[in-house]
């Protein structure tokens, strides 16, 4: 959003102007305080925005991003799973099983 409007593909963002971006159901603020004709880097894009979000907001995206992070860590280590048609003809031959 930039302002209080949808933005579209070929709007122009001046100076001074508030975007507004939806980032995991929660929108994030920013106020552009120059913009360029160019592309820029990553690196030095960052001198031409100011982040505005109110700390509540950061505090609940960080929860979301930590607790994302939590998900991943605990479904790679494959606890809790069904055995694989390995898994099983493994034990069988541990337990001496035909």
């Amino acid at each position: 959003m930039i302002g209080e409007r949808f933005a579209d593909p070929g709007d122009t963002i001046d100076a001074g102007a508030i975007l507004k971006i939806r980032v995991k159901g929660l929108y994030r603020a920013y106020r552009i305080l120059e913009s360029a004709d160019i592309n820029l880097s990553k690196k030095d894009a960052h001198r031409m925005y100011e982040e505005i979000t109110d700390p509540a907001t950061v505090e609940k995206f960080r929860q979301i991003e930590e607790s994302d992070r939590l998900w991943r860590d605990g479904s790679k280590k494959n606890e809790g799973r069904r055995p694989t048609k390995k898994d099983r003809r493994d034990m069988d031959k541990f337990h001496g099983d035909s």
